[in-house]
């Protein structure tokens, strides 16, 4: 087989780093606080010079009787 090298990169720019810090601290704060949360996916979240945002989360909460 063959890879393109055009197609394997990565790239590292700067990112705001107090904003990535705040989401995972929210994120852990949250599910300290709150029993009910089975699983939690944020896919993806988004980082760069401007700020960090989670663009689609996902919450999975037991069930009351658990």
């Amino acid at each position: 087989y063959h890879i393109d090298e055009r197609a394997v990169f990565l790239v590292i720019k700067p990112v705001d780093i107090e904003k990535l810090a705040a989401i995972i601290i929210a994120l852990s704060r949250l599910s300290l606080e709150n029993e009910n949360i089975a699983e939690i996916d944020l896919n993806p979240v988004i980082a760069s010079e401007k700020g960090a945002w989670v663009a689609d989360p996902r919450f999975l909460i037991k069930k009351l009787n658990e």
